[in-house]
C-alpha cells in the first residue's frame, strides 16, 4: 500500500524525427516500439520510487 504522500501524477510528451533508411523501413513499427520503451522506462521509475517509499516508511 502506498502512502498518500508519495502519490503523484506525471504527464509526458515527446516528439521525434526519424529520417533516412530507418524511416523508410520501420515507420510502421516506430509508434509501437516507442510506446513499449516509454512503458519500460516508467515501470523502472516506479520500482525506484517504490524502493524509496519503502525505505522512508521504515
Amino acid at each position: 500500500m502506498r502512502a498518500a504522500a508519495f502519490d503523484r501524477l506525471m504527464t509526458y510528451q515527446g516528439v521525434g524525427e526519424i529520417g533516412g533508411l530507418v524511416a523508410g523501413v520501420g515507420q510502421r513499427i516506430l509508434g509501437s516500439v516507442s510506446k513499449y520503451l516509454v512503458g519500460k522506462f516508467f515501470a523502472s521509475l516506479r520500482k525506484e520510487f517504490d524502493v524509496l517509499a519503502q525505505g522512508a516508511a521504515r
